[in-house]
């Protein structure tokens, strides 16, 4: 419903804005104060030394900041390892010279060929903008074949612009922070060169992303749950390497910063993705959970449920293990590795440790919302939604929500109606399946739906996998013993346990 609501808020700002477009720009094309707001309202434009500043020029450090801002790319940017930016800047005479501030975001326009430089391997981050080079940056960034020279031009011309073309007047003049938002915001309707939509329907795209600081707006009750919902002590960067598995696109490793010039190993959590979601839509819950000293690592799979991706993540990740020219290399701690996922991943997350080649090498097993062993009959969703949890020989964590899309109302698998997600019947039924070895527990927590559970239940997710990774004992006492933690949260409910 959190979720619904921001992006219901996108939608009625931006077209309330792009309706006046027209309008603003024809009565003061200069003075874009009301579309400064708009876009800063919507986080697409940053303030400067408190302020708009419109009247500010703008440097090309600065001019790259504002279209990442503007096409929410600057998390990403802020992705960036140290590696990735002394790779990208490396051939720049002047690359010192950039401000501390600015690296990572040049460095990402350089590396996904936003941005070249000015030539002869200068990229001149004081130099004043024009309206041609932020043109530029944007018609390379929707994809189009850009000709510097007319790139202002060209921009206007795309199809759905809204910038009026008096604005040519800029093409080699230097432009403030007025003009850029008058270039910027005449943008949002515009279509992307490969007609995947235009700009606006991106921005709700990525306005359904998890936010990055989910973890604040969490609701919790306990002191262990509140501390591990929290981020964690360490700095984290991210990787991602091309696959030529069409299924799995990419696969994406989140880790600790100082992994990079560290001599010590870190264990390692896989995330199997639910039905429709691709780990490039969740990121913070990667670096969440990486901030806690996990390498974590994801792909684009968003059909889970056989465990054949996280496999192949898991072969990836050992190969880089090997890879002397990796920043991996010798850093996996292959002794402690675990595997969550959400919904259809809770499947995957179960049948990549029964059902896999190399599911042995798992330690611990985390499911939120696992769909039930309703929907994995053949005559429902088929026999690959099907898991086998007495195969399961390590601890395991099962969790669900009380909410309806997840709990239903049917009371066993014979029910024709009323199938839930994840009802208490298949939490039951599973916690029986998972052998009286292995240390169990199921939970549900109160007031959460299907699509919120993997975030609303991340604090314990995280201190499952801190206790059995990292032999953090702390995090052991939100489970062991009658006195375990969670068993006295007012959160959960119709908890099972073998954990003493």
């Amino acid at each position: 419903m959190r979720k619904l609501k921001m992006i219901l808020t996108v939608v009625l700002t931006v077209t309330f804005v792009i309706t006046s477009t027209a309008t603003a720009f024809a009565a003061n094309p200069y003075a874009n104060t009301s579309e400064a707001e708009s876009l800063k309202e919507l986080g697409l434009f940053a303030d400067k030394n408190n302020g708009l500043a419109l009247g500010d020029s703008i440097t090309r450090e600065e001019g790259i900041v504002l279209v990442l801002d503007f096409f929410s790319l600057s998390e990403e940017a802020r992705e960036l390892s140290d590696t990735d930016v002394t790779v990208a800047l490396a051939k720049y005479k002047d690359k010192d010279r950039i401000s501390d501030w600015a690296r990572q975001f040049v460095a990402y326009a350089i590396k996904n060929k936003l941005s070249v430089g000015t030539g002869a391997n200068i990229w001149e981050p004081k130099q004043k903008v024009d309206g041609n080079t932020l043109a530029a940056w944007a018609l390379a960034e929707m994809g189009y074949k850009v000709t510097f020279t007319t790139a202002l031009e060209q921009l206007i011309h795309v199809d759905g612009t809204e910038i009026p073309p008096d604005y040519m007047q800029y093409n080699n003049k230097k432009i403030d922070r007025d003009v850029a938002v008058g270039i910027l915001f005449g943008l949002l309707s515009s279509n992307f060169a490969d007609g995947s939509g235009t700009v606006m329907l991106k921005l709700l795209a990525n306005a359904s992303m998890v936010q990055s600081d989910y973890y604040k707006k969490t609701v919790v009750s306990g002191n262990l749950e509140k501390k591990y919902t929290a981020l964690g002590s360490y700095e984290t960067a991210y990787a991602e390497y091309r696959s030529n598995d069409e299924r799995v696109e990419k696969y994406e490793i989140w880790y600790p910063r100082e992994l990079e010039s560290s001599n010590i190993k870190y264990p390692v959590v896989f995330v199997a993705n639910g039905t429709g979601l691709a780990a490039s839509s969740y990121k913070a819950f990667f670096k969440h959970l990486a901030s806690w000293g996990f390498i974590v690592v994801g792909n684009e799979d968003m059909s889970s449920r056989t465990g054949a991706s996280s496999e192949s993540s898991l072969m990836f990740l050992l190969e880089l293990n090997k890879d002397s020219n990796s920043i991996f290399h010798g850093k996996v701690d292959t002794d402690h590795i675990g595997i969550g996922g959400h919904s259809q991943g809770g499947v995957g997350a179960i049948n990549a440790v029964t059902s896999q080649n190399h599911g042995n090498m798992y330690k611990a097993l985390y499911a939120v919302s696992a769909t039930s062993p309703y929907w994995g009959q053949e005559n429902i969703f088929g026999l690959e939604w099907s898991y086998d949890l007495s195969k399961v020989h390590i601890p395991t964590f099962l969790s669900a929500g009380t909410g309806s899309f997840d709990a239903g109302t049917a009371e066993d698998i014979t029910a024709t109606e009323g199938q839930g997600i994840t009802p208490l019947w298949s939490l039951r039924v599973n916690y029986k399946a998972l052998p009286d070895s292995v240390a169990k527990i199921t939970a549900r927590k109160t007031d959460v739906d299907h699509g919120e559970t993997y975030l609303a239940i991340d604090g314990y997710m995280t201190a499952w996998f801190m206790w059995h990774l990292q032999e953090d004992e702390e995090a052991g006492k939100a489970f062991k013993g009658n006195d375990a933690e969670i068993l006295h949260n007012s959160l959960y409910q119709d908890i099972q346990s073998n954990i003493h």
